[in-house]
């Protein structure tokens, strides 16, 4: 048989059932050969989605930046503040809801030679919830996770070659050697005998303003504290919330120099934004360096910082007891602040703080304003004896009368109507009793005296208060 023509083939083909016959057979041939690599790059390609999708940052793209790092730090400006470290969810879910507190900053005075002893308690306990909190000292440093500002590293020569400098010197040259610096604590002051940190300390207020302006600006208030003091979060920020932070407004516990009211820095210093945008604008970096030299012939900061505002017609509001420069064993419970709200406590050591923070996170409603009352009944009651003690001072002495014994003072306490507290001093001259009925103290040691308390009047007079509102 001779060679097949084309027209032969596709004449055979296009018999119906040998065309089926062909496809089926292309189609088998075509699965054999090629789906085995199909399937293998399929099955890459599932294997790499999986891993992507299993990553926790898959949602977020991410973006590289190639900026050319720079060792250069712009001089005398503070650097932005480090990234809060996030709480513990369980201390986030125990703080109270407080409408107004992300509008609040708080700045914590204090000094490289005490500042890794005080700050971290303070920021675990009254400051624990706070969502603004700037550290500021005299000397930049890391305590734990917090990051300490050097309120004075805007302050230039021929200042800084003052006497009031040399600790600030000295601790600059120990850090870069190692040296632990709270070994300068009482550091005598290099004219006087004294505490040279004392004397560095009043350089700091006016900056601190400042710089917190260029942390945080245009923020609704603006609360400057001590290391030493304790801030009772809901009371201050319920408070806030029925003033108006667009008005001038430079409020505290008022001390005077001379004709001049100011704010005391201890019980704690308040700004509203208003005062504190008056104050920027007017003493910007350089024009706030020129206080640093009328400081230098001044005794403190407080009162510095107060001149400074009364040129920008920002007048002293005493809003006293709210803004309170005692502590739980000074305050005078009674009738005059009974109800009145507690913001600020001063001269709190660490362990007060503690008890504090304690008395604070068993209260029903953390979100409440604290009174007065509260803290009294909740806080101090039982701290206070039935008895008398010895070697102590209460402060009982409205009303003085003679006596004899501490007994016998004790005795005419309870004579007395409304007499809350006595205290006996025996001294060569005469034997004196002193009987306190306008408010209840506990008070301080005190050697030569002693001091009794009427507890249990105390509450009956308590038993017929109203609830505070």
């Amino acid at each position: 048989m001779g060679a097949t023509s084309t027209h032969d083939v596709l004449r055979f083909l296009n018999r119906p059932l040998v065309l089926r016959t062909f496809v089926v057979l292309l189609i088998i041939f075509t699965l054999v050969h090629f789906s085995n690599p199909i399937q293998e790059h399929a099955d890459k390609a599932r294997e790499k989605w999986q891993q992507w999708k299993e990553k926790p940052e898959h949602s977020e793209p991410q973006h590289i930046s190639y900026t050319k790092p720079s060792n250069h730090t712009p001089p005398h400006r503070p650097r932005p503040p480090p990234a809060k470290p996030k709480p513990q969810k369980e201390v986030d879910e125990d703080c109270p809801v407080l409408p107004g507190l992300e509008r609040l900053v708080i700045t914590v005075k204090t000094g490289a030679t005490e500042a890794s002893a005080r700050v971290p308690t303070l920021l675990s306990t009254s400051l624990r919830c706070a969502e603004n909190v700037f550290v500021f000292s005299d000397m930049e440093e890391q305590v734990g996770e917090l990051h300490v500002y050097d309120s004075l590293d805007t302050i230039k020569a021929p200042i800084l070659d003052h006497p009031d400098f040399d600790l600030y010197k000295t601790q600059y040259k120990l850090k870069a050697g190692g040296t632990n610096i709270a070994a300068l604590k009482g550091m005598d002051d290099p004219r006087l005998p004294g505490d040279a940190a004392w004397a560095l300390d009043k350089y700091k207020n006016i900056h601190i303003v400042e710089k917190t302006w260029r942390l945080r600006p245009n923020m609704d208030w603006y609360l400057h504290i001590d290391a030493d003091t304790y801030v009772m979060l809901p009371s201050l920020v319920h408070w806030l919330r029925s003033l108006n932070h667009t008005e001038p407004h430079y409020m505290g516990s008022l001390t005077s120099i001379g004709l001049l009211n100011f704010a005391h820095g201890g019980s704690g210093i308040l700004l509203s934004q208003a005062a504190t945008k008056n104050f920027i604008d007017i003493y910007d970096d350089t024009k706030a360096a020129e206080w640093d030299e009328s400081t230098s012939k001044e005794c403190c900061g407080d009162y510095m910082l107060g001149r400074a505002l009364t040129e920008t017609e920002a007048w002293a509001e005493d809003v006293a007891p709210n803004i309170s420069g005692q502590y739980p064993a000074t305050v005078p419970f009674g009738p005059e602040r009974w109800c009145h709200l507690v913001g600020t406590l001063h001269h709190v050591s660490p362990m007060e703080a503690e008890l504090l923070g304690k008395f604070e996170r068993q209260r029903k409603d953390r979100s409440r304003p604290v009174s007065y009352a509260e803290l009294y009944t909740d806080f101090m009651h039982d701290r206070i004896s039935s008895g008398t003690v010895d070697d102590w001072e209460n402060g009982a002495s409205n009303i003085m009368v003679h006596a004899s014994s501490a007994a016998e003072c004790r005795h005419l306490c309870k004579e007395e109507p409304g007499c809350w507290r006595s205290m006996y001093t025996e001294d060569a001259e005469e034997e004196k009793c002193g009987l306190g009925t306008d408010f209840m103290l506990l008070g301080n040691p005190e050697k030569g005296r002693q001091s009794s308390w009427n507890r249990e009047r105390f509450d009956e007079w308590i038993a017929e208060q109203k609830p505070c509102d």
